[in-house]
């Protein structure tokens, strides 16, 4: 029930990595420290702000930062990456237990299908609003595709895309010409979609001492988004769609891989690769209602 993984029958994992959030009307760090479940010996003060506020808490060995005190329209922020995602799921679930008439502690779900992570997304959606939420698809064992395989098929026309552009960036030493990662960002950093794929083992590697590193091949789908479609993204996970499902059907209407046998790229065939990769599921469409025009906007 605390797992924030879904594995695919493709071996694929496919995980929520980053959560940002604001609560508009709390003023005091303590009072969400505690909605959260954690305590507030947990976190220690930063030497300086950031985004805007000048106040910063840092929960202790974790990336997980509230800002606070800026103006008076910003309430707190709270950025969670990754490597925190399960230290919140786990503090948050114990706001969720209850004690039963035989001191058993149990989890205060509404049904046994539910888990801590869509809890936590009706809280923040309750209170406050939820500014990015990335998802991850782990090729763990790199069973599809290497980063330069996907920069292949680009490089020959051969991806049928929503994605305007992409940015191919590879890193080598000038000096010894070693390998050190290899990235493709697909879409611009200032929309709400964007999506990288890049090889998830150097990155790891770079962070951990020699007797630690890994091992196998492992590339990394990543979703990054923001307001509009982050919130779209997690009322289909309250409403208890598949994260597998939402995920991969939103990478298929963004992105196909297609054999060249049409003139017109549109009407290719799907690579087997990228058929095996997807599942064969249906794309899914983030619908985002437009705003209705004031009548001075018409005007």
């Amino acid at each position: 029930m605390l797992e924030n993984t879904v594995v695919l029958s493709n071996k694929l994992e496919i995980k929520i990595d980053w959560l940002s959030f604001t609560f508009l009307d709390l003023k005091m760090p303590a009072d969400l420290i505690n909605m959260l479940g954690f305590f507030e010996k947990d976190f220690s003060l930063m030497p300086k702000g950031s985004n805007g506020y000048k106040s910063m808490l840092k929960l202790s060995g974790y990336p997980l930062y509230i800002m606070f005190d800026g103006n008076e329209d910003m309430g707190i922020f709270v950025s969670c990456s990754g490597g925190a995602i399960h230290a919140l799921i786990n503090a948050f679930s114990t706001t969720l237990e209850i004690v039963t008439p035989f001191d058993d502690i149990v989890i205060n779900v509404n049904d046994f299908k539910n888990n801590v992570m869509i809890e936590l997304l009706i809280f923040i959606k309750r209170f406050g609003h939820i500014a990015r939420l990335d998802i991850a698809i782990d090729d763990i064992g790199c069973r599809f595709y290497k980063v330069q395989q996907v920069h292949n098929l680009l490089i020959n026309k051969q991806c049928v895309s929503k994605f305007r552009n992409y940015q191919n960036l590879s890193k080598h030493s000038i000096s010894t010409g070693d390998y050190f990662g290899h990235t493709i960002y697909m879409g611009s950093r200032s929309s709400n979609i964007m999506m990288r794929i890049y090889d998830k083992q150097m990155e790891m590697n770079s962070k951990l001492p020699d007797d630690k590193k890994i091992n196998f091949p492992w590339v990394r789908w990543e979703f990054e988004l923001k307001d509009e479609r982050a919130n779209e993204v997690a009322n289909l996970i309250i409403s208890r769609k598949n994260l597998g499902l939402i995920t991969l059907g939103i990478l298929k209407n963004y992105i196909r891989f297609v054999n060249l046998d049409d003139e017109n790229r549109s009407r290719c065939s799907l690579t087997k690769t990228w058929k095996k990769f997807l599942l064969d599921v249906e794309p899914l469409r983030l619908y985002i209602p437009v705003a209705k025009k004031t009548i001075e906007q018409k005007k």
